[in-house]
C-alpha cells in the first residue's frame, strides 16, 4: 500500500507489525471474513488496524482500535468504518471506468485521523484493482449535513460537484 505523508496519522511498515504489537502488548484481531490491510497510529497515537470485508455487493473498510480499554477508559467505541458499493463494473473496453458509490463513513468520536485512514485504504485498494475508477457519494449524507468540512475530503483528491463528493482516477 502506498503511504501518503499526511500529518494526522502514520502507517506502520509491515516489517514492524509484530514488534509494534509486542511493544504495545496487543494482538492483531483477525476475523475470517476480513482481509488485513495494515497497522497505523491515528492522530491520538493510538494503535489501530485497518481491515476490509468484501461482500457480494459492497466492501466495508474498518479501523479498529487495538489499545486496551483499561488504558483508555474514556473510549466509547472501538471501530470506525467506510462502506462502498460497486455500481458499474469495469468492462473489457479500454476506456471503461469502474464506478463506486460511497455509502457511509462513520468515525468514532475518539478516532481523530481515522477518516483519512479509511479514505486512503479505499483509494489504494481501488488503485491496485482498477486502471480507471470513480467514487461518488452525497456530500450532505457523508459529511453529516456539513459537520465534516469539505477539506477533510479534498486533501485526498475528492471534489464537490452538484452536492456529490467525487474522486476520479483516469
Amino acid at each position: 500500500m502506498k503511504k501518503r505523508a499526511i500529518s494526522e496519522r502514520y502507517w506502520i511498515p509491515q516489517s514492524e507489525w509484530q514488534r509494534t504489537c509486542a511493544r504495545r502488548n496487543v494482538k492483531m484481531q483477525t476475523r475470517p471474513y476480513e482481509t488485513f490491510v495494515g497497522l497505523a497510529y491515528n492522530k491520538e497515537e493510538q494503535l489501530v488496524q485497518i481491515t476490509k470485508n468484501t461482500l457480494a455487493s459492497a466492501s466495508i473498510f474498518y479501523v479498529t482500535l487495538l489499545e486496551e480499554q483499561s488504558i483508555h477508559t474514556n473510549i466509547l467505541n472501538q471501530q470506525s468504518s467506510l462502506s462502498v458499493q460497486q455500481v458499474l463494473p469495469e468492462s473489457k473496453h479500454i476506456d471503461s471506468v469502474s464506478e463506486f458509490k460511497l455509502l457511509d463513513l462513520y468515525v468514532r468520536k475518539e478516532g481523530i485521523g481515522e477518516r483519512g485512514l479509511l479514505l486512503e485504504a479505499l483509494i489504494d485498494d481501488l488503485q491496485c484493482q482498477y486502471n480507471k475508477f470513480s467514487i461518488h457519494g452525497s456530500y450532505n449524507h457523508i459529511s453529516y449535513s456539513g459537520l465534516i468540512s469539505l477539506e477533510c475530503f479534498s486533501r485526498y483528491g475528492f471534489k464537490l460537484e452538484n452536492g456529490q463528493l467525487i474522486y476520479q482516477k483516469t
